[in-house]
């Protein structure tokens, strides 16, 4: 595939639209179009595509895991500080069932990224 071709498919891939691809790269825009329709430009652009999302999804999770850990630090200093002070057992009880209740949601936002 020539420099323009990749030019384009990286570009695409990273969301700019096929007028401005064709204005950066010089051609017309129905040559954009073109090479759109062409199955081994559309091979290489969804391969690329997919290999985008793996990587989006990856970094979500690497996210969603610092925020998670983040949070669980958190809340276990919050329960911490209010088991020191005077609580009484009910209040004890709401503050263990939020943290249960935390954990749980972040589990399965984990597992579902």
């Amino acid at each position: 595939m020539d420099e323009q071709r990749e030019a384009a498919l990286d570009m695409l891939v990273a969301g700019v639209n096929k007028r401005r691809i064709a204005a950066t790269l010089g051609v017309h825009r129905n040559t954009i179009a073109n090479w759109c329709r062409n199955p081994a430009f559309l091979k290489e652009l969804g391969r690329r595509l997919d290999e985008r999302n793996v990587e989006m999804r990856l970094r979500r999770a690497q996210q969603v895991t610092r925020y998670a850990d983040r949070l669980q630090s958190l809340a276990d200093k919050a329960l911490d500080a209010a088991m020191q002070g005077p609580v009484d057992a009910a209040t004890r009880r709401a503050i263990r069932l939020w943290i249960d209740l935390y954990r749980k949601m972040v589990v399965t936002e984990r597992d579902a990224v």
